[in-house]
């Protein structure tokens, strides 16, 4: 038997303005924010006994915080600059 956890309420992720579910699963991992469909999705995938997948990510909510910081630190990293603008094209001259 297995013990799953469905939360639903504004405050998901620490955020009061998303509203949502997660999954949370016997271990403390939780999915996150879902809407309902995904929702219903992760829990049948979780109990199906042919399935038996987790159809999104489950983490703990310090996994979840890893993750987080892991793409700030992408996000953050230099980006190239754009390339220049087309001045001149080969077939008709000066654009």
């Amino acid at each position: 038997m297995r013990t799953i956890t469905i939360n639903y309420g504004p405050g998901i992720e620490g955020n009061p303005n998303l509203h949502g579910y997660e999954v949370i699963n016997e271990y403390g991992q939780t999915t996150g924010h879902l809407c309902y469909g995904e929702m219903l999705e992760q829990v049948a995938e979780m109990v199906h006994p042919k399935l038996g997948g987790m159809r999104y990510a489950m983490f703990t909510p310090e996994e979840w915080d890893q993750r987080w910081a892991r793409r700030q630190e992408r996000l953050k990293a230099p980006v190239s600059p754009a390339p220049e603008l087309l001045t001149e094209d080969p077939d008709h001259g000066d654009v």
